[in-house]
């Protein structure tokens, strides 16, 4: 996946959530399902957003990204720009990486798959975070399908999604567990070898 020399960062991120969105807009009007679009917010340094999650919280360019889906839009995804270049690739350039990029924003996208589902409540953390990982390869798998990958791009993934493993010895029943990095690379894996939603219903 090739990035324009004239697209930045923050523009990037905002063109995929806003394919990541209509992939989805898409899937769930086949399914005869309501969709709304989520509202998604870059944070760059120097500025900051109040999240009504965990509660009220602000959110800084240097906090990891997360889905919040108590805010007065009906869901806010927040991608903080430098707390996802520290999670991904602290000593690289992002556009060495881009389609790692993709993964984080596909992933806080499918907590808003989840949100319309009814699926974020009264959940373990990893089960919810392993399906999300699961639903960012079933985009992933449109984005093969409609030519905008480059070769090497799901390895990106791959690595992105060991980087973002919980630390060896994390309980599974963790109030914020997410998997370790190779549950998260097997779920991704699920969803894109598959590009089926319900590939993600085991967790």
């Amino acid at each position: 996946m090739d990035i324009s020399a004239t697209m930045t960062y923050p523009a990037f991120l905002r063109w995929a959530g806003q394919d990541v969105s209509r992939v989805w807009a898409s899937a769930f009007a086949q399914a005869g399902l309501p969709w709304r679009n989520a509202h998604e917010i870059e944070i760059g340094s120097g500025s900051s957003a109040v999240s009504s999650c965990d509660p009220k919280e602000r959110v800084f360019a240097s906090s990891g990204p997360f889905y919040c889906s108590h805010d007065s839009s009906g869901g806010t995804v927040y991608l903080p720009l430098s707390g996802i270049e520290q999670l991904l690739f602290p000593s690289g350039s992002y556009r060495s990486v881009d389609f790692a990029l993709s993964y984080v924003v596909a992933h806080e996208w499918g907590h808003h798959v989840q949100d319309m589902l009814g699926l974020l409540d009264g959940r373990p953390s990893i089960l919810i975070e392993l399906q999300a990982d699961c639903l960012a390869g079933v985009w992933g798998h449109t984005a093969w399908a409609r030519g905008l990958l480059s070769p090497g791009d799901i390895k990106k993934a791959i690595v992105a999604a060991d980087l973002a493993g919980d630390a060896p010895g994390t309980p599974a029943n963790a109030p914020d567990a997410h998997g370790s990095g190779a549950q998260r690379v097997a779920a991704f894996l699920a969803g894109y070898t598959t590009g089926r939603g319900s590939s993600c219903n085991r967790w």
